[in-house]
């Protein structure tokens, strides 16, 4: 039975505390022990204070995802910002920003801060083609950026000419192209980039930063040129991190992303499953209406990728009856039952998102807390709610909505009144009871337990810390201790005796990683990717050719009905050009998107029973690690001051596991400095997908040239005809130019993107450091052990006795007890776990 929530806090408390007198103590030793290296003390020390931080940081990444509206931004601001509205929360009449903004808890106020992270020229072009299907698109050049001006201007007099026809999945992006292309080669614009990464903005400035310009929805399209540059840097910017002192991220070790709106465009879609498919759990947030047909399939999608991390809350806000009864007995269970018909059983949670976030601001309010954004932003839903207040302030505004919001509810106002109705413990209480989300975060809390707990406190916390206890002054005294014992020539003899093992041992090291690493470790690499390929690529045609084939008809059907042509209408109205061009985004759309899911359901699930290149990697990675193992006891066994320095081997069930994803976690992640972690695994190969397809020579030029043959041959038919026939022959000419291609793709997967330096060569690169690390670890080690040996041997035999006794009395009375304590430690945690 894992620790509940309560035990959790307690143990990582406990934890904490350890850590930090563990370090204290070390640091104390460290100056006592004069002999010791300096920096490798303190580097073990480094690495307890990290490890102490880690435990309240980014343990876990919960993704907030909904529909435009849906109430994300305000969950964010609640739960990740502590009540203060940093995240722009849509109007009603414009959408927010598709940029990603994360938050974290941060112990280490040296670190704390805004990351920034701008879009690249491939994204913005990515963004650009969704709208302008008229050919590439080319940002880089003075003639790809005219050409791609051009394209826009057509497309928006396409726009104005038919506006109530427009494609909705456009119409989002439409604006957003206009300021890209505009102001994407303007010098300022890398000024403005690079003055910010000198002097990063604070949590209010990303606010302005993020949120799109003042009154847009009523500028654009009439104002369009009235835009300034300052104003349009939302457009440019990718992801915001905040890293900043936060109770409540601390209490869950959370960190939260706030998504774009789900189906604001195609763009923020695929902004925010990425997103998804890296998170370890996935809050989705219903509207509190009936859930759409988007609705349902994004629950399914977030499943799919989340697995059973997935929570669904309904938010109590409705615009026919907004009451918590009828949403609560009416709307919840009618949602419920979709989702049930759908294949996706998911019990609902009732939250109110404004509530949350009132929740938050007012224990703020009552801990001496105020900010002017908050006070402004309660104000205006003061005044657009025509509400009455008693004192124009912060407090007052408080009061009012709440008050108002409860009565709406029809729950929880008359105890709110009958506390005071002003903003006090009180009243708080009754907000937070009736906004639902401490329910919630209960329940986060106790999935995080349930999932991590072990992880965070054993595996990554206490196990670390022994170890940096036991490498960094135990073994190092202990060593000490017995050179200062040796008379000089015999300690000379056997450290050169320890020094001709350990490069031998070295030497056999990377003969053996020859079998993982050299040719071999190519063909591995191949047997991966082809994998990868039948198995995401290949299999994915079918879904590809159906989503493809039905989209194509539709676009017939589109461009007959407003060009009331019949035949040859494809010549008349768009040009066989055109033709092809609509069919290749078209069809490289579906294929990003279908191929995209499937990687990364394969990428969660990759393991050697599902792999054979991963079961090849694991076993030779295992036969590796055992021959070293034995090799080094040998050799040890032989010489002291190799035995002193512990074994540089993984432990023997390392490779024992069942996915890459627990290899990671359980052995790699450990170490930042020698690994990428599953996470940037699947961030990073879903990066290179979207570039991967447009590019692999001939694939969509032979596609686009049957396909727009299809398109004009069965463009008499009706769409549900033409949609069946293109179907079956798209199938066809997607296969044969797959196989055709099959080469280039699998060189592609194993070539780095350049914005993330990840390919499916990593899966194995993660193996090798995992070999390797130990053994550069033992050469620091060693070296430094050497250093202080011979240090010692400067001074005179009598003062070399007294270093003898000073080492072990700090050995025995100060260092053993510290690693004695954490085990006892871990032996208690252990045990708590498992009871």
């Amino acid at each position: 039975m894992p620790l509940n929530p309560t035990q959790y806090s307690e143990r990582r408390d406990t934890l904490a505390l350890l850590l930090r007198e563990t370090a204290d103590a070390l640091r104390s030793v460290s100056d006592e022990a004069q002999y010791i290296q300096p920096g490798l003390i303190q580097g073990h020390i480094a690495v307890l204070l990290a490890i102490r931080n880690k435990v309240f940081e980014d343990q876990f990444k919960l993704v907030l995802v909904a529909r435009f509206q849906g109430g994300k931004s305000t969950t964010f601001n609640a739960v990740a910002m502590g009540g203060r509205v940093i995240s722009p929360m849509g109007d009603g009449a414009i959408k927010c920003s598709a940029s990603l903004i994360a938050a974290r808890n941060c112990e280490d106020p040296a670190l704390r801060g805004v990351t920034l992270k701008w879009r690249t020229v491939g994204e913005l072009e990515h963004l650009c083609a969704d709208v302008l299907t008229s050919g590439p698109i080319d940002l880089t050049t003075p003639t790809g950026l005219a050409a791609a001006r051009a394209a826009f201007e057509a497309e928006f007099e396409l726009y104005q000419a038919s506006r109530d026809r427009y494609p909705a999945d456009k119409i989002e992006l439409l604006p957003i192209v206009d300021l890209i292309t505009r102001f994407v080669a303007d010098p300022a614009l890398g000024a403005m980039q690079q003055r910010l990464a000198a002097n990063p903005p604070s949590a209010a400035g990303v606010a302005k930063l993020v949120r799109f310009p003042d009154n847009f929805s009523m500028r654009w399209p009439n104002q369009a040129g009235g835009f300034t540059l300052e104003e349009s840097l939302f457009v440019f910017l990718g992801s915001t991190n905040l890293a900043d002192e936060s109770s409540s991220l601390k209490r869950l070790g959370l960190e939260v992303v706030d998504c774009p709106g789900l189906f604001a465009s195609r763009y923020d879609t695929s902004v925010a499953t990425a997103m998804i498919a890296t998170a370890d759990a996935v809050w989705y947030l219903l509207d509190g209406k009936a859930a759409g047909d988007g609705d349902l399939k994004a629950i399914a999608l977030c499943r799919q990728l989340a697995k059973n991390a997935l929570f669904v809350s309904v938010n109590l806000k409705a615009d026919i009856n907004p009451t918590r009864k009828h949403i609560t007995t009416k709307i919840m269970p009618h949602i419920e039952g979709q989702l049930a018909q759908a294949g996706v059983p998911v019990a609902l949670q009732p939250y109110h998102a404004l509530l949350a976030l009132l929740s938050q601001t007012g224990a703020r309010l009552l801990r001496g807390g105020e900010y002017a954004d908050n006070t402004t932003f309660m104000r205006q839903l003061v005044d657009d709610w025509s509400l009455e207040i008693d004192e124009p302030n912060a407090a007052g505004y408080w009061s009012a909505l709440c008050e108002h919001l409860l009565d709406r509810l029809k729950s929880g106002v008359q105890d709110f009144r009958a506390a005071g109705g002003q903003l006090n413990e009180q009243t708080l209480a009754i907000v937070e009871r009736e906004s639902g989300l401490t329910h919630i975060l209960g329940q986060l809390e106790q999935f995080v337990v349930s999932s991590r707990a072990h992880t965070i406190l054993i595996t990554r916390g206490v196990n670390e810390a022994i170890s940096a206890v036991e490498n960094g002054v135990e073994r190092p005294l202990a060593a000490l201790e017995a050179t200062a014992n040796q008379d000089e020539k015999t300690a000379y003899d056997k450290y050169e005796e320890a020094e001709n093992a350990l490069a031998r041992f070295e030497q056999v090291v990377q003969e053996q990683l020859e079998f993982i690493e050299g040719g071999q470790g190519r063909l591995l690499d191949e047997q991966l990717a082809e994998e990868f390929f039948e198995q995401n690529i290949l299999s994915a045609v079918p879904g590809i050719a159906s989503g493809s084939a039905d989209e194509i008809a539709n676009r017939i059907k589109t461009f007959k009905i407003i060009s009331g042509y019949t035949g040859e209408w494809i010549h008349n109205i768009l040009g066989q050009q055109t033709a092809k061009q609509i069919i290749q985004s078209i069809v490289q759309r579906r294929s990003t998107e279908v191929i995209r899911l499937r990687a990364v359901d394969w990428m969660k699930q990759l393991g050697p029973e599902k792999s054979q290149a991963l079961a090849t990697m694991f076993k030779q990675a295992d036969r590796i690690n055992n021959n070293l193992q034995e090799f080094w006891q040998v050799g040890a066994g032989k010489n002291d001051e190799l035995e002193k320095l512990g074994n540089p081997s993984l432990p023997v069930d390392v490779f024992e596991v069942s996915s890459f994803s627990s290899f990671v976690e359980n052995t790699l992640i450990k170490d930042i400095g020698i690994t990428v972690g599953i996470n940037a695994l699947i961030t990073g190969i879903l990066t290179a997908i979207a570039v991967l397809l447009p590019g692999i020579g001939t694939f969509f030029v032979a596609i686009t040239a049957t396909v727009s043959a299809l398109f004009l041959k069965y463009s008499g038919l009706t769409s549900t005809g033409t949609g069946e026939k293109i179907n079956i022959e798209l199938c066809k000419v997607l296969n044969t130019q797959l196989m055709v291609e099959r080469k280039n793709i699998i060189d592609r997967l194993l070539l780095p993107e350049a914005t993330t330096g990840i390919s499916l060569s990593s899966f194995r690169e993660n193996i090798v450091a995992a070999l390797k690390a130990p053994i550069e670890k033992t050469r620091i080690r060693f070296d430094a052990q050497r250093h202080d040996a011979e240090a010692l041997f400067q001074k005179a035999s009598s003062e070399r006795e007294g270093i003898a006794e000073d080492c072990r009395r700090l050995r025995e009375e100060r260092v053993v007890p510290l690693r004695l304590r954490l085990e006892a430690y871990r032996s208690e945690t252990e045990w708590a776990w498992r009871s």
